[in-house]
């Protein structure tokens, strides 16, 4: 019999990230990664939904933008605007579904200045 926890592990999908280091004050900046299985062959995961967070402490995160569904190759982008002089710490997530773990992409620091 399979065990559904190592089944679940398997199909874990990481989840990447990367922005500018610094942004304009009120400018449009990109957000951009993507979503992959890790179980060999890597393959990009198309189709789901990923959404963004942020935070200025690295802890308590709050949802700042709806669901974008990846791309065919995996790959998703937001375009935003801060509109406050501050550091911000930037996280996709990929809520998961029930065959497969949700992924929170490493935090990204970005200076608004």
């Amino acid at each position: 019999m399979s065990n559904p926890v190592n089944e679940l592990a398997s199909r874990q999908r990481p989840l990447t990230a990367t922005a500018p280091v610094t942004a304009s004050l009120a400018k449009n900046f990109t957000i951009n990664g993507t979503l992959t299985m890790t179980n060999a062959p890597v393959t990009p995961v198309a189709g789901q939904p990923v959404h963004l967070e942020a935070s200025v402490d690295n802890v308590n995160g709050v949802r700042i933008s709806a669901n974008k569904d990846t791309s065919s190759s995996g790959g998703y982008s937001f375009t935003g605007y801060i509109s406050e002089n501050e550091t911000y710490y930037l996280q996709a997530h990929f809520d998961g579904t029930t065959t497969h773990a949700t992924s929170v992409s490493t935090p990204i620091t970005v200076t608004v200045t």
